[in-house]
């Protein structure tokens, strides 16, 4: 009986351990994709507002992208890799 509870305590724990690397690695991936469109934004000289503008979403959405709080939606990930004539992946590849 005490080795039973020894396996599930090991199993919550592991499963803990993946729990929180998958959170951080979702966090790192919001932030690197903020990064990224902020760059890429950048890099063609327009501003939050224009973006907000070409992609129909609020300048605050983009601003959160940016400062990773937020990401794009799904639908929103090709729209703006092609305007930025760049592939998916390398919109949302960590680096």
């Amino acid at each position: 009986m005490l080795y039973l509870y020894l396996i599930k305590c090991d199993t919550l724990c592991c499963t803990l351990k993946v729990t929180r690397a998958l959170i951080y690695k979702e966090d790192l991936c919001m932030a690197e994709i903020g990064k990224r469109i902020r760059m890429l934004r950048k890099n063609k000289d327009i501003t939050q507002e224009k973006l907000a503008e070409i992609l129909s979403v609020s300048p605050q959405s983009v601003s959160k992208w940016e400062n990773g709080i937020s990401v794009p939606d799904v639908e929103l990930l090709p729209i703006i890799a092609r305007y930025f004539g760049i592939t998916m992946d390398e919109l949302s590849t960590i680096d």
